[in-house]
């Protein structure tokens, strides 16, 4: 018969303090080991956190307030042995100032990443593209101006006005 054992703690990913941008995701695993299997119960503060932003050991958050420090605590319980253990980590949230929005350019499109720090562009067929097709943003600017489709000239058979 074995005996009951205090729970060990690991939280994923391990470095800390975490940065994540207002509107962004992070995720943050607890993982707890022990005899019998021990339960895991994410805290902010003192206070447990909300069944939403807990599933299983994971806590997923997504911050839509100001730039703010928070610890942020797994405990691990095993309610045999009535022992307990905890994990903890630090979450700063940062505010990060965004690229105004662009438009396509005529005759073209544009595909922004889903973290809208870097626009991609191509023009239709029969126009060709000048400028850069890659804008960055940083600070909240992009590094260079919009790109323009222009049409290529040996495409044109009649009526063209360049």
């Amino acid at each position: 018969m074995s005996t009951a054992e205090p729970p060990q703690m690991v939280i994923s990913p391990s470095q800390s303090p975490h940065r994540v941008t207002v509107g962004m995701q992070l995720l943050l695993h607890c993982a707890a080991e022990g005899l019998p299997i021990p339960t895991v119960q994410w805290h902010i503060k003192d206070d447990p956190v909300t069944p939403l932003e807990q599933i299983y050991q994971q806590l997923y958050l997504v911050p839509t307030d100001s730039p703010n420090t928070t610890v942020y605590t797994c405990v691990g319980r095993n309610f045999v042995s009535g022992t307990e253990r905890i994990a903890q980590v630090n979450v700063t949230v940062i505010v990060e100032r965004q690229c105004p929005v662009l438009r396509a350019p005529f005759r073209g499109q544009i595909t922004v990443s889903d973290d809208r720090k870097m626009a991609f562009f191509s023009c239709y067929r029969g126009y060709s593209l000048r400028g850069s097709n890659v804008l960055k943003c940083k600070n909240g600017q992009w590094n260079r101006p919009r790109p323009s489709c222009q049409l290529i000239p040996r495409l044109c058979r009649w009526n063209c006005n360049f």
